[in-house]
């Protein structure tokens, strides 16, 4: 029977994504066999949202499917049939990268489209 991990409030549940050990990367490339303990593995900061809790706040801000960067030892981990989440609160999450829709290329190159540019540093406003 599959088992689902629900967040309470104002909680998140994100799946960890690896990060890369540039060490190990490159005795890999080298053909070298190399052996890191786990304490000195690299930690997670960086996880896709899997659920959200039932706080309002949480789904006007984020949604399932983004990527959020939160702190090295932020959350508290968990292992489900050999996946690793971790649930953290909203208050942990200090970045959220969202990949947004693509635009058609005739709208970007649309001269009737107006632009807007920063004002310039001698402009007085």
């Amino acid at each position: 029977m599959p088992r689902v991990l629900i967040p309470m409030g104002s909680r998140i549940l994100v799946e960890d994504i690896e990060p890369i050990d540039e060490l190990t990367e490159r005795a890999k490339r080298a053909g070298l066999a190399l052996a890191v303990y786990d304490h000195n593995k690299p930690k997670a900061t960086t996880g896709r949202v899997v659920a959200l809790g039932s706080d309002p706040l949480l789904h006007q801000e984020l949604q399932v499917g983004d990527t959020v960067f939160f702190a090295r030892y932020a959350g508290t981990l968990t292992n489900i049939d050999g996946k690793q989440y971790r649930t953290l609160e909203f208050q942990e999450i200090t970045n959220i990268l969202r990949e947004l829709p693509d635009v058609p290329q005739r709208l970007i190159n649309d001269p009737e489209l107006e632009t807007v540019s920063p004002p310039d540093e001698d402009e007085t406003v």
